[in-house]
């Protein structure tokens, strides 16, 4: 979480931790995605292609429906090689440019919470809230375990914004 000295809608300083992804964060996920695209490619290229023409010459020179379902197995894992990482790619630009959006443009709405609550099935617990603003908006996020038990039903919270599209959104945290 980054602290910074922004001013609340009535116009008077405070400081606040804002819980949304940095761009630095964004920035690292982009790089790791496209190492994985171009893992994936060169294990393509090196190992599955060489090997599938060789299946499909002997799937042609034998006609049974093994070495063709073999064939076609390879063909779909090396679509999934590309195509998993390329939407990972594409994920991890849109947030980045949610964030960097946020940081530049977001304009701050009042808002209430709705519900939080823990998910513990991955092993770790994961701190969700859900809080609305701006009459239709209602969006969940997560937080860290501090802020989780830092926040009440009954307090106002800031939301941060995009005013063009405001269903992307951020929570501010006093």
């Amino acid at each position: 979480m980054r602290t910074e000295n922004l001013l609340n809608l009535e116009g008077q300083p405070r400081k606040v931790k804002v819980a949304m992804p940095s761009l630095k964060l964004t920035t690292r996920n982009i790089i790791g995605v496209s190492l994985i695209l171009v893992i994936s490619f060169l294990l393509i290229i090196f190992i599955l292609l060489p090997n599938v023409i060789d299946l499909i010459e002997s799937a042609v020179a034998s006609q049974g429906a093994w070495e063709w379902l073999v064939v076609f197995g390879s063909i779909l894992l090396m679509g999934f090689l590309i195509a998993v990482p390329i939407s990972l790619l594409i994920q991890s630009f849109m947030e980045y440019r949610n964030v960097r959006d946020l940081n530049r443009f977001g304009v701050m709405a009042k808002g209430s919470l709705v519900n939080k609550w823990v998910d513990e099935s991955g092993g770790k617990p994961v701190y969700y809230v859900r809080y609305k603003y701006s009459a239709p908006f209602n969006t969940s996020q997560t937080v860290d375990r501090e802020t989780f038990q830092q926040l009440r039903y009954d307090e106002t919270l800031f939301i941060l914004h995009l005013e063009n599209l405001p269903h992307i959104s951020q929570l501010d945290l006093d």
